[in-house]
């Protein structure tokens, strides 16, 4: 029975969470392959009992207070988890890598930043800001050539891997991203929210200089101009972080610090609470190579706007009310039709449920195809 060691010692915040759960709890029930994983101590203390005790085996990384400390770790740390477990495969969840397998490696692809120029993300473009990004990206991008093969979750980004990455199309599988077992799970479980008196716009997103949260403040600001009433932002970033700080500080400044609020890192299988308790989903995202946002906006059935790009076109269709990025007078236009016009509301609550069909696999269905690309490279070892 071949071996396989999953590596998610990299994933530890974000829908990053989501994907590293579901891809276990597939293995840890898979009669086809023995299974064995490496894992962030965030990943591993939300696998369920009955994951972690069917797995082979499982080894967690500690936590670090920075990021390079946590790559540090994985390259020391995995290839002696490697040399102990002897896989034939690895399978990393995302990457980049940060270490070299002596045989097959499939690495997961959600770099955004790598595949699109500097000047899509950064609002002001220093030279010195520009050369630290270019030179991050050029670290990175070479750190993902320790893999042997790739998976990307749109045809977009596939495309965009060849162009400015230059990887080979031919080793660019494209495994499209789902909602979560236990999203559905829990969404299935929980009963209807009762309509309240305050229309809540739920920003489900963890902090990341490419989310454009900063965004919001003035977009409440103008939300609160136009004589909009009884509304707010809910978050769901660390109370305590200094992201949320910077965040709650504009909101001070704009005149609207009572308009936004955060429920903190919540663990993934309360999710569906946030998105049956908000009327509508908001992501002002300037960059993704796929996001758990979308689809589980979709399955919740609730209203989606979010910014204008050509992942965001790609992976909504009509799902969506989509508004110009960078643009809070926009954005609050947006915002505002949906919570005007039960006609847009049904609209694209109408489109969320056609673009889940047909952009998003079931969960099983993307395990299936995960599988099989493990079974393609295992064969090409052969």
């Amino acid at each position: 029975m071949p071996r396989v060691l999953i590596d998610a010692a990299q994933v530890v915040v974000g829908g990053g969470i989501q994907v590293a759960l579901a891809l276990l709890e597939h293995a840890s029930k898979s009669t086809e392959m023995e299974f064995h994983a490496a894992t962030s101590s965030e990943v591993k203390a939300q696998m369920p009992d009955a994951t972690c005790d069917a797995l082979a085996s499982i080894h967690a990384l500690p936590n670090q207070s920075s990021a390079l400390r946590r790559i540090r770790d994985i390259s020391i740390r995995l290839p002696h988890i490697a040399k102990e477990v002897k896989p034939d495969l690895v399978f990393t969840v995302f990457g980049p890598p940060y270490w070299r397998f002596d045989g097959p490696h499939i690495s997961g692809f959600a770099l955004p930043k790598l595949i699109y120029p500097v000047e899509h993300y950064l609002n002001e473009v220093w030279p010195w800001t520009k050369a630290a990004a270019c030179l991050t990206n050029a670290l990175k991008a070479w750190a993902c050539r320790q893999a042997d093969a790739w998976i990307a979750e749109t045809d977009t980004v596939r495309k965009r891997m060849h162009e400015y990455l230059g990887f080979p199309l031919d080793r660019i599988e494209v495994v499209r991203n789902s909602y979560s077992t236990s999203f559905a799970r829990s969404l299935s479980n929980s009963r209807p929210q009762e309509p309240t008196a305050v229309w809540t716009i739920l920003v489900p997103s963890a902090y990341y200089s490419h989310k454009d949260l900063e965004r919001v403040p003035e977009t409440a600001r103008l939300l609160q101009d136009a004589g909009q009433e009884n509304f707010l932002f809910r978050f769901t970033i660390p109370k305590e972080s200094s992201n949320w700080g910077a965040i709650k500080g504009m909101a001070l400044d704009f005149g609207v610090g009572d308009r936004l609020y955060t429920v903190g890192a919540i663990p993934h299988e309360r999710f569906s609470e946030l998105y049956l308790s908000s009327d509508v989903v908001f992501l002002p995202t300037l960059l993704e190579c796929s996001t758990a946002v979308y689809p589980e906006a979709f399955l919740a059935e609730k209203p989606l706007v979010t910014t204008d790009l050509d992942f965001a076109r790609e992976l909504c269709g009509h799902g969506a009310l989509f508004f110009e990025p960078r643009s809070a007078v926009d954005a609050a236009r947006a915002l505002m039709e949906v919570r005007s016009s039960a006609s847009t509301r049904a609209r694209l609550i109408e489109g969320g449920k056609k673009a889940l069909r047909q952009n998003y696999p079931s969960p099983e269905e993307k395990w299936r195809e995960q599988v099989s690309v493990m079974k393609k490279f295992l064969k090409g070892k052969g």
